[in-house]
């Protein structure tokens, strides 16, 4: 009995100690609404490029532009996301972002800004059609 105690006390410190260090981003994704509102402009693209970012664990992404709301916005942008809120971008996938305009010409996200992989953006890409206001994609950099 005490060997299960004990097995069990220790359980349950190693799931608060490690828990942390596998989900340390914990959110509410926000309505679409509020997603919109939050972000500088929202786009469909593709991820050109994943590279190291500035921040620790982050990634600096090149994105091509398909579609944009809100805001002009040129053909391929630098997007940053990083620590422990990481959005994780994959070469050659298709994403809906909301970005937030940075320092230095970059962009932002993270994970909890309401971005979705575009094939799981059907909702999303109708309350934008319903609501956004559609931008430009500029023809340069």
């Amino acid at each position: 009995m005490r060997r299960l105690l004990y097995l069990s006390v220790l359980a349950t410190a190693l799931t608060v100690v490690f828990a942390s260090e596998a989900f340390p981003c914990r959110c509410v994704e926000p309505s679409l609404a509020n997603a919109y509102k939050r972000a500088d402009v929202v786009v469909a693209a593709r991820v050109l490029k994943v590279e190291a970012g500035p921040a620790p664990d982050g990634t600096k992404s090149t994105i091509s532009i398909s579609r944009a709301w809100k805001t002009d916005v040129g053909p391929n942008i630098t997007v940053v996301t990083g620590e422990d809120c990481l959005y994780p971008f994959q070469k050659d996938h298709e994403y809906l972002l909301y970005l937030t305009k940075g320092e230095k010409g970059f962009y932002g996200t993270f994970r909890c800004r309401g971005n979705k992989a575009l094939a799981d953006a059907k909702r999303a890409l109708d309350w934008l059609r319903l609501n956004g206001r559609t931008t430009k994609v500029a023809s340069g950099s």
